[in-house]
């Protein structure tokens, strides 16, 4: 379902996968893997604006969410995952529970940061003045040497259209290597020698996961592991004849 946009809003459109297809398959045939984002700028006087109010919950879009909205200064309810379907984007390596936020994450990143600078360098030609004299602080455009030269993010994106167009951050990265993975489970367990049966007393696991960008949802996947864990050991066997 779509959600009402309030007035004087900007809202960042993002879907997942690689902006080139050329760049990306080269970077395959080398063996690396491939995350991508796009990043389109938008406000509610957008005509498109309403198919893009669907919003995805999955934990990798929520991280994603905010870490373009941390470099950009805005909320991350502004920032909007759209989940796409293979024709819409390059070719993106596969989805890893323990990799996928740290891919995606990095790309939605340097996505971010790629709107950013495009951002830094419109608002230059609006005040005539150098681009590397522009900071991005909590949402807030300013001048360094005037400090009472100031716009909002909001509002600079709504002069976007009628000042040389609008803006589309991408990114493509090829991270090496995984997230934290570092954990240990102690399981107590109470066993009927004569049937065999087992009862799961109490389950203790303990996990390095580095800085948790949504820890609810870090314990949800802790809690998923354990009950995966505890399946495996007491519900799947194989004999060997």
């Amino acid at each position: 379902m779509g959600t009402v946009m309030p007035k004087k809003r900007a809202v960042i459109a993002m879907s997942g996968g690689v902006d080139s297809s050329v760049a990306a398959g080269l970077l395959v045939e080398q063996g690396y893997e491939v995350i991508g984002i796009t990043m389109r700028l938008w406000t509610e006087e957008d005509p498109d604006a309403a198919r893009h109010h669907k919003r995805c919950c999955s934990v990798e879009d929520t991280a994603d969410a905010r870490a373009a909205a941390d470099v950009l200064g805005i909320r991350a309810e502004d920032v909007y995952p759209s989940v796409v379907d293979t024709d819409s984007v390059g070719y993106t390596s596969g989805t890893g529970g323990s990799s996928v936020t740290f891919k995606t994450g990095w790309a939605a990143f340097e996505a971010a940061q790629h709107l950013k600078e495009q951002m830094i360098d419109r608002l230059a030609d609006i005040w005539d003045i150098g681009a590397d004299e522009i900071e991005l602080v909590q949402g807030v455009f300013r001048s360094r040497a005037d400090k009472e030269l100031a716009m909002t993010f909001k509002e600079l994106a709504g002069q976007l259209n009628s000042t040389g167009g609008p803006i589309v951050g991408r990114a493509a990265v090829s991270p090496q290597g995984v997230g934290g993975a570092f954990a240990g489970s102690i399981v107590d367990v109470k066993v009927d020698p004569e049937t065999g049966k087992v009862d799961v007393l109490r389950f203790t696991m303990v996990q390095d996961a580095g800085k948790a960008i949504h820890p609810s949802y870090v314990e949800g996947q802790m809690q998923g592991g354990a009950v995966q864990g505890i399946g495996w050991a007491l519900n799947e066997e194989y004999y060997m004849g």
